[in-house]
């Protein structure tokens, strides 16, 4: 998921009708001369902070657009870590000798599902790869900043310094951090669900137990709210 931070934004609600303008070489004066009247009354409406974004909007109706990425000052990457093996508690339903487990044990029968850094070599290919892109699409914006946050778990926090480390070949920018901020919450941030002391855990915990009454409280004050 991409969430991307420009100076200024275009009319929204006015796009539709922009685009259905078309200036011809004859009528170009026209035209600009009826937007830019139509540029005034709608600057007295939303105010000077508008103005840069009602000029862009006069410039691609009249045939001069700038390119939107050009505006773009801060860009969030959302993404999940790449493939991994299966988690331990996922194969805990069968026994150790159990092909389904068995099939994830190294010849030396090392475990590969045995710790929370399971991710495959295929899925740090993909975290490499993807960094790549981002740094060859927003190299720009790389080169002023790059933090990034991460769960805690080894194969999240090994995804984004990989990711992070493909940006930074990619848009050329010198000694990328390689380790998430710390804010002393991540557990809580990215794995409420199995952090002590959050709303969630306590849910979850209550649903496991086959405790309904927890969920069905919290479905009745969704509903009344």
């Amino acid at each position: 998921v991409e969430i991307k931070l420009h100076q200024s934004a275009a009319f929204a609600s006015h796009q539709s009708k922009a685009t259905s303008h078309s200036c011809g070489d004859r009528r170009r004066s026209g035209c600009r001369k009826k937007l830019q009247r139509q540029a005034a009354a709608l600057t007295r409406l939303l105010g000077r902070r508008r103005r840069a974004a009602m000029g862009q909007a006069l410039a691609a109706l009249c045939g001069n657009a700038k390119d939107p990425e050009d505006d773009v000052v801060g860009v969030s990457i959302l993404f999940r870590h790449g493939a991994r093996f299966p988690n331990k508690a996922e194969l805990d339903a069968f026994s150790s000798t159990n092909a389904v487990r068995t099939q994830w044990h190294t010849e030396s029968c090392d475990a590969l599902y045995a710790t929370d850094n399971n991710m495959t070599d295929t899925g740090r290919d993909q975290m490499t790869a993807l960094g790549e892109s981002l740094g060859g699409k927003y190299a720009a914006q790389a080169a002023r900043e790059l933090r990034w946050e991460s769960s805690p778990a080894g194969r999240c926090v090994e995804s984004g310094a990989l990711c992070l480390a493909g940006v930074a070949r990619s848009a050329n920018v010198d000694r990328p951090p390689l380790s998430p901020v710390e804010d002393g919450a991540r557990a809580a941030t990215f794995k409420a669900w199995d952090a002590k002391g959050t709303a969630y855990k306590e849910l979850v915990d209550g649903l496991k137990r086959g405790d309904d009454a927890a969920f069905n409280a919290t479905a009745q004050s969704r509903r009344g709210a």
